[in-house]
């Protein structure tokens, strides 16, 4: 195993990009499980139910409005350029 002290910058770089990588694609696996458990749940009955699928709905909703407005910032970017 190599001392820290002989890495060098690129190295710490390029393992910082790894490890960033690693955890938003765990992080993005986490949300999308979290994400398949509440819809099994606002399958169900009840009022519980209800209220997670009005949950699911405003989260769509926002995701949907996040997404048009990156759309959006990119095309006046790529526009502007």
């Amino acid at each position: 195993m190599a001392d820290l002290a002989e890495l060098r910058p690129s190295t710490v770089a390029e393992a910082r990009e790894i490890i960033d990588a690693a955890v938003a694609a765990q992080t993005a696996r986490a949300r999308n499980a979290g994400l398949m458990a509440v819809r099994i749940l606002a399958a169900g009955e009840g009022e519980e139910a209800a209220r997670l699928r009005e949950a699911l709905g405003r989260f769509a909703a926002d995701l949907g409005a996040q997404a048009h407005a990156k759309g959006e910032r990119l095309r006046r970017q790529v526009a502007g350029a």
